[in-house]
């Protein structure tokens, strides 16, 4: 299936598309439409469509700005462009942004299809070739690209010499080649965990066409299993928009073609390149953080920073690992699996044992801080390791103590439902709830209403929601529709102005897509109902469908 999405100014035209296409009848999908390039662009950045179908002249943001900002940060979106016969300057830049698909209006389904099915086939040959592809560029830049890597890599570290800093800045060039110019006034640093499921090179495929779209504004490099990622801004605004929008691209594109979700940690905001091994520190806390949270994605900015220093500093993946899905009941087995992975040396030395009863404790501790709450309430060892060490003196001790501080965690993990972004979150959906109503209101307006950039928001919001803001929005939209025709005896086009909707057909598309019946025969059916007795719909069509 390719998800499509809409952008036209035209409602005859949107409407034309929605309702005279054949969707049913194609691996195509209408995700989404947009009057203008201004409100599509945050739900594509959010929808993440393969096939962008969009006017050129649109008011706000038209269609070519709106190419350029998808082409930057989702370079593999296939763009169709509609246009009159007068735009043919607009078409000669159309083309110099990539744009496959230009067809005149008025436009009919046949020709739209056509051109959808000849996108299709670019995507999966495209899809075909991308290992062939890789190992060819791999062997045509190796050389520059390895030493760009390494110069890269020093200054992650801090440690790049004279000559670095001369290839350090100038005029831009290929990210393959040379120099490596990074001259900006802001700098973030990204670390990229590949999933089990994924590999390394699937991760640096990604990142390689993200750095090619991004117009000198991102380089990376390969450290270990992890891939490393540095983005350059203009302002701090600027480069937190563009490291969430490169984080919600890399996780989407690794789901997509089939793996496990990135670990993705994101490190804090620097002004100069000396600093960005502060970023890279901040970075590596987030992705400790990381495997407590059971998130994919996390910001520094994200992490709570009254947790104790100790607490971020000690390494210890691998049991949050076994503790990110654990229940209670598994406590046991995972104490043993942890001190059977220390070859026996624990019941050789009791100081090995202490030191695996101390990581065991900070994971704990870190359990109960990203759930909420206070360690040193919860666990009160916390507060004085040499006293948790000084109560233990048998293997046995330590493994019942050990078994005890789990248990403690997990408990008040699963009596808890608040991370550090519920109350932030809480307050947009409360924002949403009240605002609903209004047909202008977007992604945009509700992450302004909590002070965090559009990608950023996405990001909290999925992770905390489980859906997605247009998802949110539209299924509240939905329940106020389902309310009104079972209490009141509005007409459709009064219904879709009330929640939200200036176009009643996309209200009742909506609906439609939404319950599995149009307005006029879900009220008919409440009317049926109710006659015979019998209980309402629920306006659900099966437990797998999605607003």
């Amino acid at each position: 299936m390719y998800k499509v999405f809409l952008a036209d100014d035209e409602i005859v035209v949107r409407e034309g598309i929605r309702n005279n296409f054949p969707w049913d009848d194609t691996p195509f999908a209408l995700c989404g439409e947009a009057p203008d390039g201004e409100i599509a662009l945050p739900m594509i950045q959010e929808l993440r469509p393969d096939i962008l179908v969009t006017d050129i002249r649109m008011p706000f943001m038209d269609g070519l700005a709106l190419c350029r900002n998808v082409a930057a940060t989702m370079p593999w979106t296939r763009i169709v462009i509609l246009s009159g016969y007068d735009d043919f300057e607009y078409a000669r830049e159309a083309i110099s942004l990539g744009v496959k698909e230009y067809l005149l209006k008025p436009v009919n389904a046949k020709t739209l299809r056509q051109a959808l099915e000849r996108i299709a086939g670019m995507i999966d040959e495209e899809r075909e070739q991308q290992a062939n592809l890789d190992a060819l560029r791999g062997q045509l830049s190796e050389s520059s690209r390895y030493r760009q890597e390494q110069r890269l890599l020093r200054v992650f570290d801090g440690v790049y010499s004279k000559s670095d800093k001369a290839r350090l800045g100038g005029s831009k060039s290929k990210p393959g080649g040379e120099p490596l110019p990074l001259d900006a006034s802001y700098y973030s640093v990204i670390i990229i965990v590949p999933g089990e499921s994924n590999s390394l090179n699937e991760a640096r495929h990604v990142l390689r066409r993200l750095s090619e779209g991004s117009n000198g504004r991102m380089y990376y490099a390969e450290r270990g299993a992890q891939l490393w990622a540095l983005t350059l801004g203009d302002a701090p605004e600027d480069i937190e928009e563009r490291a969430y929008a490169y984080a919600q691209t890399i996780a989407y594109e690794a789901e997509r073609i089939g793996g496990e979700q990135p670990r993705i940690a994101i490190g804090s905001i620097v002004n100069s390149l000396a600093d960005v091994p502060r970023s890279v520190d901040a970075a590596r806390i987030a992705l400790q953080a990381l495997s407590a949270s059971g998130q994919r994605i996390l910001g520094i900015g994200d992490v709570s920073m009254d947790m104790p220093p100790e607490l971020m500093g000690v390494e210890v993946v691998p049991l949050y690992d076994k503790l990110r899905y654990a229940s209670v009941a598994e406590v046991p087995s995972i104490v043993g699996e942890y001190f059977d992975s220390l070859g026996g040396m624990a019941a050789q030395s009791l100081l090995v044992s202490s030191y695996a009863l101390v990581d065991i404790l900070l994971a704990g501790s870190r359990v109960i801080k990203q759930a909420g709450g206070d360690p040193a309430r919860i666990l009160p060892e916390a507060l004085s390791q040499a006293r948790l060490l000084g109560s233990v003196r048998t293997l046995e001790d330590i493994l019942r103590a050990a078994n005890d501080i789990l248990t403690r965690a997990l408990t008040y993990r699963d009596e808890q439902s608040v991370s550090r972004n519920s109350a932030l979150i809480r307050k947009a959906c409360a924002y949403i709830e009240e605002n609903f109503h209004r047909p202008e209101m977007t992604l945009h307006d509700a992450a302004s209403h909590v002070a965090l950039s559009n990608n950023h928001f996405c990001t909290v919001f999925s992770q905390e929601m489980g859906v997605t803001f247009i998802e949110y929005l539209t299924r509240l939209r939905m329940d106020k529709a389902r309310a009104y025709l079972r209490s009141t005896d509005l007409r459709s086009q009064d219904i879709a102005e009330r929640i939200g909707y200036a176009d009643v057909h996309y209200f009742r598309y909506l609906f439609k897509k939404s319950t599995g019946m149009s307005p006029r025969d879900y009220r008919g059916q409440l009317i049926q109902n109710s006659a015979a007795g019998s209980s309402p719909p629920i306006g659900i069509k099966n437990n797998n469908t999605k607003v």
